[in-house]
């Protein structure tokens, strides 16, 4: 499946969750995501623009993701597999990386809101170390066209946009 998403650095959440109300986004989740990222023990995942990542969420769920590389755009667009873990598990799965070699490069802490609204993921994110941006994401296995435009839009959204990773900004910050 194909990740697109755009963020988009904001001064405050607050406003961008109240026209996400008056919208009548939806709510889906809201809690804390904490990522680890990991080397690889070959190629240098910042040359080759890829990514391995666990992620264990306040409510228990993880998930070990893959990302391929940035396709070029005004979005981000890459591959990317994301894989359930049952949390009785996710220590297992970390042995299993780092004995085959991966290793443990970064870890990002965000608090998360993920509203719903005309099947655009709409992220409200305040992130450790960066602060409070606003991630559009939608999953798609075709080219995603101008939809983002429209939520930025909506939601008068006149920040700094980025298509760079949440780790990216960190090592860059």
């Amino acid at each position: 499946m194909y990740e697109v998403e755009l963020k988009i650095k904001v001064s405050s959440l607050e406003d961008v969750r109240l026209k996400l109300k008056s919208l009548g986004a939806e709510l889906r989740w809201k809690g804390i995501q904490e990522d680890t990222y990991y080397s690889h023990p070959c190629r240098d995942f910042s040359q080759t623009d890829e990514a391995v990542r666990l992620r264990r969420t306040g409510d228990g769920s993880v998930e070990l993701t893959y990302k391929g590389p940035r396709r070029s755009g005004d979005a981000k667009i890459r591959y990317e597999v994301n894989i359930p873990i049952d949390p009785d598990f996710e220590k297992d799965v970390r042995s299993f990386l780092e004995h085959i070699g991966f290793s443990k490069s970064f870890r990002i802490v965000k608090r998360r809101e993920i509203y719903l609204w005309k099947n655009i993921c709409i992220n409200l994110d305040f992130v450790e170390g960066l602060g409070p941006y606003v991630e559009l994401e939608l999953l798609s296995p075709h080219s995603f066209g101008d939809v983002f435009e429209e939520v930025i839009r909506r939601l008068n959204l006149r920040g700094e946009r980025t298509t760079r990773s949440y780790l990216e900004l960190f090592i860059n910050s």
